[in-house]
């Protein structure tokens, strides 16, 4: 039978596991660690680009034809979204609006330092999304069932509407979960909490790259718009129903990853003090575990083709990722940010680029 043992026992095998712990911890600190560190910053900040540019975008045009009471513009960017003497535009732009506040202030939540500095902005700001969020997916919600995505031919109508029932009732639930673990959950569970915030944050914010990535390369293949040929309203299809699920579960991931970074700078400063004489009693180990200790850099090592192989895959989901926004902004958001509304005429620098 094992006998459990202390560092404050035993001061050789705490001086011992004290140096295989150090030896761990800098064979996990390897180059393939901090190019994941690097490609993650660079994701991030692509990606407060994008949804800057995306609000940018429906403010400049969406907001200003509501605010210019120029609801017809909408179809200056996709032909059949308005229409006229119905109710359902009332749905689309309280859509637009609620859309617009939280691309533009909801990715505050997810910056750690904002949180911890701001704490009570960051429940305030928090709320507030999450409200105009839920009346966005309402709108939305509203707008299909008055008149439904009717750019899709007839064929396509029912999957596609109940495609965006989907989103929006994914998009509600998300929201009301958030609020109840934060806020009526007793005890609070913070942890749920985030874990339905970086799921909404796959479902709103990845979705929207989703669509952009697949327009673009349809446009690219077929040389026109996403419903203007058969290609493009299988492609259309196949974007409505393949964006909710994975991009949920893409939020786990994240929360995952997120959860053993910070349980690891944790485990890091626990360490740290320990090595300073600040701690003086670190948890029990089995002198089972310390026989086994010792092949951790071994299994480690067996992983690195594995390690590296991630490092691959997600330098080549960036520079995608990138490539897409910056099409898609060139193309498509910056000349709608300055078109005509009243004409529908787009500057000359823009013309001949199609809707993407």
């Amino acid at each position: 039978m094992s006998t459990a043992v202390g560092y404050s026992s035993i001061p050789e095998v705490n001086h011992s596991l004290q140096k295989k712990e150090a030896k761990t911890k800098t064979s996990s600190s390897t180059i393939t660690t901090q190019i994941l560190q690097y490609e993650w910053r660079i994701f991030l900040a692509t990606f407060a680009f994008g949804l800057l540019a995306l609000s940018i975008y429906m403010i400049s045009f969406y907001v200003r034809s509501i605010l210019n009471n120029n609801l017809a513009a909408w179809d200056i960017t996709f032909k059949g979204m308005y229409h006229e003497n119905n109710s359902s535009n009332i749905g689309l732009a309280v859509h637009f609006i609620g859309a617009s506040y939280f691309v533009l202030f909801a990715p505050l939540q997810y910056i750690p330092s904002f949180r911890r500095r701001y704490t009570t902005l960051h429940i305030w700001n928090g709320r507030i999304a999450l409200l105009l969020l839920s009346i966005t997916a309402l709108g939305g919600i509203y707008y299909v069932m008055k008149v439904g995505i009717s750019q899709m031919p007839e064929e396509y109508q029912f999957s596609a509407d109940l495609a965006m029932y989907v989103f929006g009732i994914s998009t509600l639930l998300c929201c009301v979960m958030m609020y109840y673990y934060a806020a009526i959950s007793k005890p609070k569970r913070i942890d749920l909490h985030k874990l339905w915030a970086y799921r909404l944050a796959g479902l709103i914010f990845g979705s929207q790259m989703y669509f952009r990535l697949i327009f673009i390369v349809e446009g690219a293949i077929t040389g026109t718009k996403a419903l203007e040929s058969n290609i493009g309203m299988v492609s259309t299809m196949f974007v409505l129903w393949t964006f909710v699920l994975p991009f949920l579960l893409l939020g786990d991931i994240v929360y995952k990853m997120q959860t053993k970074a910070e349980e690891e700078v944790e485990e890091d400063s626990l360490l740290h003090k320990q090595n300073n004489g600040e701690t003086k009693q670190l948890l029990d180990y089995d002198d089972d575990v310390v026989v086994d200790y010792s092949n951790q850099h071994q299994n480690e090592n067996a992983t690195s083709w594995k390690e590296i192989g991630t490092v691959l895959t997600y330098g080549i989901l960036i520079v995608i990722f990138i490539s897409t926004l910056i099409i898609w902004t060139i193309y498509s958001w910056l000349p709608y940010c300055t078109v005509n509304q009243r004409t529908g005429e787009l500057p000359s620098w823009a013309k001949g680029s199609y809707d993407l």
